[in-house]
């Protein structure tokens, strides 16, 4: 689900899009090679939010200098943990016992070229 909005002014435009989903798959594998372990961890419980906000200017018609910042979250969801003790060859499951989450921000400057 999304909601997006934008207007421009002459030659500037300012954009602003904001996203959520609740159909978020998640996944983590960690290796442990001096213990001889493998973790494994999946959800299927996180929240996914994205707000993004961008400003440019065109330098031609076709030709659009930006400047774009946004944000991005994945909330902490349960699920279950796989370890795999490879010296013995145990497995072990535990359910709801992994906790995955994620938050992000990026920054990107650019040129756009429309055909």
């Amino acid at each position: 689900i999304g909601l997006t909005g934008g207007t421009r002014f002459r030659n500037v435009e300012m954009n602003t899009t904001f996203k959520y989903s609740h159909w978020v798959r998640a996944s983590d594998t960690d290796e442990h090679y001096l213990r001889e372990l493998t973790i494994r961890d999946s959800n299927r419980d996180s929240d996914f939010y994205s707000v993004s906000a961008d400003i440019g200017y065109y330098i031609t018609p076709q030709a659009k200098v930006f400047i774009e910042g946004e944000w991005v979250r994945i909330s902490n969801g349960t699920g279950n943990k796989t370890q795999t003790y490879h010296d013995t060859g145990d497995v072990i499951h535990y359910q709801n016992a992994s906790g995955i989450e994620s938050s992000s921000y990026n920054v990107t400057a650019g040129l756009k070229y429309y055909f």
